[in-house]
């Protein structure tokens, strides 16, 4: 566990992210300010998991989102039968037209943040987000 100095972590944010660096056996850096005010993001070239401390921030759904990610990058065909029956859910409960607007939204919102997305990247935003709420 690695806390960038100055990264003012309330320590009930603390005990969760020790939580999950220790039950996903990972790295784990926590910075004060992440690019493009991200919550964390995978670090697939150093194998760590990076975290932000944005004050007020949703640091349990942030770290239910980064698990996401983290599972997918560890096994990926898991991670797209996570995806496709997730979307598969949502297709039934709202109907197809309204989960590609959804993903649209999300390629949309990315792409006013500057940064470009994939189809199949917003479908895996759209996963991890989703875990936010389980």
């Amino acid at each position: 566990m690695e806390y960038e100095p100055g990264a003012l972590v309330p320590e009930e944010d603390r005990v969760l992210i020790d939580l999950f660096a220790a039950a996903s056996d990972t790295a784990v850096t926590v910075q004060q300010k992440l690019e493009n005010d991200a919550g964390g993001y995978i670090d697939t070239a150093l194998g760590k998991v990076v975290f932000g401390a944005e004050a007020g921030a949703d640091t349990f759904g942030t770290i239910l989102h980064e698990s996401s990610h983290w599972y997918d990058s560890w096994d990926r065909e898991g991670g797209r039968e996570l995806q496709n029956e997730l979307i598969r859910y949502l297709a039934e409960q709202r109907g197809f037209e309204s989960v590609g607007a959804l993903i649209e939204g999300y390629i949309q919102e990315y792409q006013n943040a500057g940064q470009e997305l994939s189809y199949a990247q917003a479908c895996e935003e759209l996963t991890a987000d989703a875990l936010r709420g389980v």
